[in-house]
């Protein structure tokens, strides 16, 4: 119906008429919204799908071949390269895990270091854990060990959620922003585990 028609159909007093009319238009609104709503949800799970299969949702080990594919053909991904034996590695290991559960647009992967001399060399990788996100292939953060996370082992995760919401790779507006207390981070500072990668230190 077009609106600009309606002083042809209803005089200025007849309140029935303009009743009636407001309830069509309100109508058409109604069913273009829900058309316009219905391909949204169509397209939305469309992109699911397409993300389920490439694994989104998850927190997989792949090769150092996959980390450039993964990289540079998924818009959102975070990388941890990692060794097996840091306890660092093991506890950033578990937080990512549940991050990729929640944000489920991003890629998270993590890279065994000792199987990645190219990339290690590369990203000029020193201390582990190290975690990279890119987002359409262009590196947007890198967290080196513990060192933005307060040097502490009992970081919050939301912490670490933080940096990557304002690095743009996860965007959730819900997120809580972190206030920082040096003062209290400091008397739970314990002692740092972080190892130089390659080092000889057991």
């Amino acid at each position: 119906m077009n609106s600009t028609h309606l002083a042809d159909r209803v005089d200025a007093d007849d309140s029935d008429a303009l009743d009636q009319l407001f309830e069509e238009l309100e109508s058409e609104d109604l069913d273009r919204y829900r058309e316009q709503r219905l391909d949204e949800m169509k397209r939305q799970a469309a992109e699911l799908r397409v993300m389920k299969d490439t694994n989104h949702g998850t927190y997989l080990e792949v090769e150092e071949k996959d980390v450039l594919g993964i990289t540079t053909n998924t818009p959102y991904a975070i990388v941890h390269f990692f060794h097996p034996g840091f306890e660092r590695c093991k506890i950033m290991d578990g937080h990512l895990e549940k991050l990729a559960q929640k944000h489920f647009r991003v890629r998270f992967v993590k890279a065994n270091a000792e199987l990645c001399p190219f990339l290690v060399t590369k990203l000029k990788i020193k201390v582990l854990p190290f975690v990279i996100a890119f987002v359409k292939g262009v590196v947007v953060e890198r967290l080196v060990g513990f060192e933005q996370l307060g040097n502490i082992d009992d970081f919050k995760i939301s912490r670490l959620e933080n940096i990557l919401y304002n690095s743009g790779v996860i965007r959730d507006p819900k997120l809580s922003l972190i206030t920082s207390n040096n003062n209290q981070e400091g008397a739970r500072k314990i002692r740092s585990n972080t190892k130089a990668y390659g080092s000889d230190e057991e």
